[in-house]
């Protein structure tokens, strides 16, 4: 044991070893002789476990020579533990009647207490606030059994299924978090409980402590206040731990600070179990400016802080290691050249992998030299939950990361910050389990972040929260950020594939897409110098991380394009186009039409779109298995450019220190569907052993309602297979009925956390089929116009059926269906048919657009109807002067414009009337606007907005991209300024004269009229349909500025999105 043996008093041979310490001490001593030797030194680690008391350190003194390194090396790999821990051995019943009293009655019996102020261990550690905006720091004391981390005792309990085992915020009042479950009215008073959560939002979370619990306002005050970036909002998500009434399951454990008792209930036999307590806190091994050593075939583990941590120096290599159960980060590297991690095993670790900052020179382009290879690393993050990744690269420049097996990430796997760094033959799956809005390769908000090169990986199977709308991505550049050439990688699953939010010098390229919804979104967020509403982004932090590294001028400007536009949108206060873009030759299969999602009418000069492929299926031999090979002379390769690399190339390697891999794949298949009454289903879960070790263990089965979101059911299935061999199991599938509840397809997940995972649907097998047919069109008007439809009902089944089959409605309150129901008896065979007409109905709020009607009932296929409501635009035979536009329209319908409900002022901003005349549009209005006010952000002033484009949008679109939505704001005069007219191009606002527009006061706020070529639209001057929204901006009294806008049908984002468009019909 370190520090038990003096090293000066043995000889360092197997019969009396050397202490670690004593090692480094008489190297030291005959270097300072002038003895080293030419090979350089190895000192052999016996084995057995080190227990560390304190860190072994390494200085300049114990570097080696880069052609003599020195070497701490295991005598057999795996077989030398250094551990900041402490074994546990001696447990004792719980005996004090005041701590039994509150144990449930039934675990009494199964807690063992653990005295470790007997241990000479006082130092519990502190839980700290870790995660984005609570930041990094050590653990407190952790548990470990057989090298498994325990869980402090929690509520809700630890959930086997992703995104399970939360409370929920009711509601914040004040610094106040309010709940409403009646659980901690159980618990007695406690200043050592804590939370862990997402608070506000999903790609945020921290840890707290509990300072106030009040059971009956049921309110919780907790420190630090703020939970973390964003602080706490209604539906945040958290759980309550180290409660001791919530010690009831195996694995579960609570410590009292003040006695240092730690109760625990083992999972094993306490006789025979290996419990170790963490205890250090300084790194195991801790060099600063160390060179040229090398530590081969070592395990570190259970330590509060860093495993290795590495300050200056050069030629550091972990080699074939296996670091677990690590507090802080596994490997921490700070300035330096040249260090290594390669071929090492890294899991269960409480922040990041491997840690890098400020390595490398960003300004001059020096590379760090940096290497992360061959490491298989998963379950990470397991106290830092959101920005801890596998890999973290701050500040660095030329950080190489290829050829590792990333899986099993509640958040983001590789932060990449900094410059020139390669990215490549890296496999990555089970990614962003937990989190929203977040990456498995991430990185944003700097302009200076450039040269880094993305290529050859294989990405697939993403998760997220499912709470959000916006998901996760495989490459993510956010916010401005640019620079990366991202090509010949793999995207399997993946919700957004890449998303490029705005940044210069992204090039995207014959890269392959399966199953990606989109493939690619490509945004330009910075088009605007204002888009960051307040946030400081461009013109705040962006420009001062701009100006702190000198990046307009060389040598950092001359290597990398774009940055004399960057210095000058910065210096004139402008926005910044997405410069030197590229979308090219990439293979995108089954994206169901969404495979590239961009604000773009058409596309600018500086984005070059060519050669992309598009297709149903990918030609691939083995897809179900996720290998995606295609053959290079297939006709998708020889139009696109793409070259397909053979598919061992990506993830792990063999080597000296990983001779065997270990690869297994899985494909499922649906036997049976479930029937709607939940029986009946069978799948089969195939698996074949690509590797060289056998694979055995028991694959968790998730059943879901949707692809994105959490499960509701699990099945546990057996798996063992040989290298080499394949072989299928079969399992039953039994829902609960409930779950099926308007439910016609359900999705089925294996977890792959020992084996690859692989998703499915399986369809629910129903009785009935149904279909509906639109007879007549849906019209809105002042009269009793109608819609009419026809339902169709067939019975499938060989036996006669009752039928009972409900039209459900969307929305539910603006429209009636009569009649919206079937109740029937049907022969085997049979069909009926029923006629059913449409009402619009006046709901205070939006108009309707849109109707989806769909089929529903016990044992019914559904159907569904996408309806677009028609608006009926008189077509004057000529066009009318504007002084005399409001009279000529005052006998059209008013549409009334509503606002958000959100609001607490009346949602109310104005009166529509619109007709057409010689290919334009007619627009009077009044607004209802208490203080009329122009910015320089349009849509953030007093305006009015009308949209148009082409119904084929909708039809065709996504065959023949995109097709262009002409904006036009209408402004109204403003102080000296006229009322005037802008379109929306080239992403800024651009003055149109040939739109005429008038504005005048009303005691509401003002009267408009407005006469708007078709073409300022996108519309053909003959079109007589077309699709349309308007929308207008307006300050509402008690309304804040930028919140008061409404619009006619409810579009969130009207100038992307025409999903709530109506259509507008000439008569």
């Amino acid at each position: 044991m370190d520090g038990v043996k003096d090293g000066s008093k043995v000889d360092g041979s197997r019969k009396d070893p050397l202490t670690l310490t004593g090692a480094r001490d008489l190297v030291r001593a005959w270097k300072q002789q002038g003895i080293y030797p030419p090979e350089g030194v190895t000192i052999v680690l016996l084995p057995g476990d080190y227990e560390l008391a304190r860190s072994l350190d390494l200085n300049a003194r114990d570097s080696g020579r880069a052609s003599a390194p020195m070497t701490w090396r295991a005598e057999s790999p795996g077989t030398v533990r250094l551990t900041g821990g402490r074994r546990v051995t001696v447990f004792k019943p719980v005996t004090e009647p005041a701590v039994l009293d509150r144990l449930s009655v039934e675990v009494r019996g199964q807690v063992a207490m653990v005295d470790l102020k007997a241990m000479g261990i006082t130092d519990y550690g502190i839980w700290h606030p870790r995660g984005h905006g609570g930041g990094s720091a050590n653990s407190a004391l952790e548990v470990f059994c057989h090298g498994v981390p325990l869980t402090p005792a929690r509520w809700p309990k630890r959930s086997p299924l992703a995104n399970h085992g939360f409370e929920l915020i009711a509601d914040v009042r004040g610094d106040c978090l309010v709940y409403t479950d009646d659980r901690p009215a159980r618990w007695a008073v406690s200043d050592d409980i804590h939370l862990h959560g997402h608070f506000a939002m999903d790609w945020t979370s921290t840890i707290v402590r509990v300072t106030r619990l009040d059971t009956q306002k049921k309110e919780i005050e907790v420190v630090p206040a703020r939970t973390g970036h964003y602080g706490m909002r209604k539906g945040g998500r958290y759980f309550y731990f180290n409660v001791l009434e919530e010690l009831s399951e195996p694995g579960e454990w609570c410590l009292d600070r003040q006695s240092g008792i730690l109760y625990v209930w083992l999972p094993v036999d306490p006789a025979s179990a290996d419990v170790r307590v963490s205890f250090l806190e300084t790194p195991l091994v801790n060099c600063v400016d160390v060179e040229s050593v090398r530590f081969e075939g070592l395990t570190f583990e259970c330590t509060r802080g860093d495993a290795v941590a590495m300050t200056g120096g050069r030629g550091i290599t972990l080699a074939g290691c296996r670091i677990t159960n690590i507090g802080r980060a596994a490997v921490r590297i700070d300035r330096g050249y040249d260090h290594v991690v390669q071929s090492c095993d890294v899991w269960n670790i409480g922040e990041s992998g491997v840690d890098i900052a400020n390595a490398g020179d960003r300004r001059l382009g020096e590379s760090s030299g940096h290497r992360v290879e061959n490491c298989w690393m998963h379950h990470m993050a397991r106290e830092g939950w959101t920005y801890f990744e596998c890999v973290r690269v701050l500040n660095c420049c030329g950080v190489t990361i290829r050829h590792n097996r990333f899986h099993d990430h509640p958040h983001a796997m590789i932060m990449y910050r900094g410059n020139d760094h390669l990215i490549e033959y890296n496999e990555f799956y089970n990614f962003t389990l937990q989190g929203d809005d977040c990456g498995c390769l991430y990185y944003g908000r700097d302009f200076t972040l450039q040269g880094n090169v993305v290529r050859y990986n294989y990405l697939h199977h993403a998760g997220d929260s499912g709470r959000n709308d916006w998901g996760s991505s495989g490459v993510y550049n956010d916010d401005g950020a640019g620079g990366s050439d991202i090509y010949g990688n793999i995207f399997h699953l993946v919700n957004k594939g890449v998303l490029a939010g705005g940044g210069i010098n992204i090039r995207i390229h014959h890269n392959l897409f399966v199953a990606c919804e989109p493939a690619i979104w490509f945004d330009e967020r910075l088009a605007s110098a204002q888009a960051d509403r307040g946030e400081t982004m461009m013109h705040g932090w962006m420009r001062d991380q701009f100006y702190a590294l000198n990046g307009h001028r060389p040598p950092f400007a001359s290597r990398y394009p774009g940055m004399d536009a960057v210095h000058d949108a910065l210096q004139r206060g402008v926005g910044l186009a997405a410069l030197n873009a590229q979308v090219k030759g990439n293979l995108v299969y089954g994206s169901r039409g969404s495979w590239l999602k961009t604000h773009w009418a058409e596309f600018p000069e500086y984005f070059e779109y060519a050669a992309n492929v598009v297709e149903d299926r990918p030609p691939c031999e083995d897809a179900a298995f996720g290998v995606f090979e295609i053959k290079p002379d297939h006709p998708a390769c020889r139009t696109s450019g793409y070259k397909p690399l053979p598919f061992e190339k990506y993830g792990l390697y063999r080597d000296s220190y990983r001779p065997k891999l270990e690869s297994a794949r899985t494909a499922m298949e649906v036997v049976n569907p479930v029937g709607s009454t939940g029986t009946g289903g069978r799948l089969r879960l195939r698996l074949r052993n690509d590797g060289d070790v056998p694979v055995q263990g028991v694959e968790r089965v998730e059943i879901k309602r949707q692809r994105h979101g959490p499960g509701f059911m699990r099945i546990d299935v057996p798996f063992d297979v040989q290298p080499g061999g394949e072989t299928a199991v079969e399992f039953d599938l039994a829902v609960d009925p409930v779950a099926l509840q308007d439910c016609y397809e359900l999705f089925v997940f294996t977890r792959g956390e020992q084996i690859r995972p692989v998703w499915i649907s399986m369809p629910v097998a129903c009785r009935l089929d149904s279909r509906i047919d639109l007879l007549d069109p849906v019209t809105w008007g002042t009269g009793v116009l109608l819609g009419r439809i026809q339902m169709h009902v067939s019975n499938l089944a060989g036996t006669v059926t009752d039928t009972s089959v409900v039209l459900k409605i969307d929305p539910p309150d603006g429209v009636e269906v009569n009649p919206g129901t079937i109740n029937r008896r049907l022969a085997p065979g049979a069909c009926i048919e029923t006629e059913s007409s449409i009402r619009l109905k006046d709901t205070g709020g939006p108009l309707v657009s849109r109707i989806v009607l769909t089929t529903a009932g016990r044992d019914v296929k559904p159907a569904a109807a996408r309806l677009t409501v028609r608006y009926p635009l008189r077509q004057l035979p000529q066009r009318p002067s504007l002084d005399c536009l409001e009279a000529r329209l005052k006998d059209q319908p008013v549409l009334p414009v509503k606002g958000a409900a959100r609001l607490a002022a009346s949602g109310y901003y104005g009166d529509i009337r619109l007709a057409v005349a010689d290919g334009h549009l007619l627009v009077s209005a009044v607004v209802f606007d208490t203080k009329i006010e122009v910015t320089p952000l349009l849509w953030d002033g007093s305006c009015v907005e009308v949209f148009a484009c082409n119904p084929d949008r909708e039809r065709i679109g996504h065959v023949f991209g995109n097709i262009e939505i002409g904006q036009v704001y209408l402004v109204p005069a403003c102080g000296v300024e006229p009322a005037r007219a802008y379109r929306f191009q080239h992403n800024q606002p651009v003055p149109k004269p040939c739109v005429q527009v008038a504005t005048a006061a009303d005691p509401r706020g003002y009267r408009l009229q407005a006469l708007v070529p078709f073409t300022e639209l996108a519309l053909d001057p003959d079109a007589v349909q077309f699709l349309f929204e308007v929308q207008v901006t307006a300050h509402l009294e008690g309304a804040p500025r930028g919140e008061g806008r409404g619009n006619l049908f409810g579009s969130p984002s009207a100038f992307n999105d025409t999903s709530r468009y109506a259509l507008a019909v000439v008569e």
